[in-house]
């Protein structure tokens, strides 16, 4: 009985002893350094000694394999409930680190790392702390697990369980296409995310903001139902998606635009005239139809359209050209243009430039890059032409060679940090820009 008692005397004393030791980061595994630490402790001393005196059998807590242990300071605790794209802390202190061979983290749904494995090969090798971080992009139970692997094979775990929800809700959206709506919602607490939102048919929305006004345009006539959700810059990690509802109104009909008019008068100067029209509408791509004087135009492309009138020639005064286009939501815009015919006319040698892509020319974006792409209408002799695309005055792409046959032109343009200025222009043949 008395010898049990001692022996528990002991582990409590060097227990004592081991914490000192920690704090002051004192090498334990010889007798100077003991006594250096007794000296600052009379107290201890003096029970050292009499635990010599009643027992010779000396315990060295710097040699049992139980006291190397993970000391844990987390910003979360177990059963705790944190949000998506939250980050926490957890550091790791070591205890008797020589008797350790790995410190292993393990947290399954984490968006930095899902786990960690660091190899501790000796006391003057590493840090005294090891610091980890976790982001989950998932909802749900998750298990934060830190593994402490000893030289003898044992291991000593500790669990960190805890629950993940969603904070992101957005409410319903309703507004008109072309103008502005608020898309908004209780933001998560990183900052280095996107939100996303996408309205279907492939019309999306990114921002770094949880709360951002934004043009929307396209084809929603049949959509009420979006989708919502968070992720990180890289998009590599998205949280669950949430349902959103919408309902954005298309009020306004097609653009028309009449290609190499002066104001509303067009001018031909031979017996067939090829006239052209760019239609666009907030609405979608492009019109349901479009006719001139009730014939259907003919579509170069997605904003480019055209009719060949004959005997232009005949004509003693201005031809109306009474143009209608209809968008999917039932908007009609008319629109009259006049035809003369002016023989002794210098021809026309200028093509006129069309862009399709972006609708504005006035975007605020979040991403590293834009599309650029269009076609361009000529009435000339010229063989051949080619477009260029500058970003801040220095050419990021040449589309050549388009031809009287083509003319469609399009190439992807790199976006930096602020004002980008992007200027497509018409060459000739011989690099004189035209337009």
């Amino acid at each position: 009985m008395a010898v049990a008692v001692r022996q528990i005397l002991q582990r409590i004393f060097f227990q004592l002893i081991l914490v000192n030791c920690c704090n002051k980061n004192i090498v334990k595994n010889n007798m100077k350094t003991i006594a250096q630490v007794l000296i600052v402790t009379p107290a201890l001393l003096f029970m050292f000694i009499s635990l010599l005196l009643l027992d010779c059998n000396f315990y060295n807590p710097f040699e049992d394999f139980s006291n190397a242990k993970a000391i844990i300071n987390s910003s979360i605790n177990e059963g705790d409930t944190v949000e998506i794209f939250q980050t926490e802390s957890i550091t790791v202190d070591l205890t008797v680190r020589e008797l350790i061979s790995t410190l292993s983290f393990e947290c399954k749904g984490n968006r930095f790392t899902t786990d960690s494995s660091i190899q501790i090969s000796g006391i003057d090798s590493v840090a005294n702390s090891f610091k980890f971080k976790c982001s989950f992009y998932d909802t749900g139970k998750h298990l934060i697990q830190i593994r402490v692997t000893r030289l003898n094979g044992e291991d000593a775990v500790y669990e960190i369980p805890v629950f993940v929800k969603n904070p992101l809700v957005q409410k319903p959206i309703t507004g008109f296409i072309g103008e502005q709506v608020m898309l908004s919602s209780d933001g998560v607490k990183d900052k280095d995310v996107f939100y996303h939102w996408d309205f279907g048919n492939g019309i999306q929305i990114r921002s770094q903001g949880a709360n951002y006004g934004a043009r929307i345009y396209g084809d929603l006539i049949n959509l009420n139902t979006g989708l919502f959700w968070v992720s990180d810059l890289p998009e590599l990690h998205s949280s669950p998606q949430i349902r959103f509802t919408f309902l954005l109104k298309d009020t306004v009909g097609p653009e028309i635009t009449c290609m190499g008019c002066n104001g509303d008068t067009v001018v031909a100067t031979g017996s067939i005239f090829r006239f052209f029209l760019s239609i666009s509408d907030d609405g979608m791509m492009f019109p349901v139809y479009a006719t001139v004087n009730g014939s259907l135009l003919n579509c170069k492309d997605e904003l480019l359209y055209y009719s060949d009138l004959y005997g232009v020639d005949t004509i003693t005064k201005p031809k109306a050209l009474y143009v209608i286009a209809k968008d999917n939501s039932g908007n009609v815009t008319n629109k009259t243009f006049w035809l003369t015919y002016n023989p002794s006319m210098p021809y026309n040698e200028l093509p006129e430039l069309i862009i399709s892509t972006p609708f504005q020319d006035r975007l605020i974006v979040n991403r590293d890059s834009i599309e650029v792409a269009g076609s361009f209408a000529w009435n000339s002799t010229y063989d051949k032409y080619s477009v260029v695309i500058y970003s801040d005055q220095t050419a990021v792409d040449t589309c050549g060679d388009l031809g009287k046959s083509n003319g469609h032109w399009g190439t992807v343009v790199p976006l930096h940090s602020g004002i980008n200025l992007i200027k497509m222009a018409v060459l000739d043949s011989t690099g004189k820009e035209l337009t």
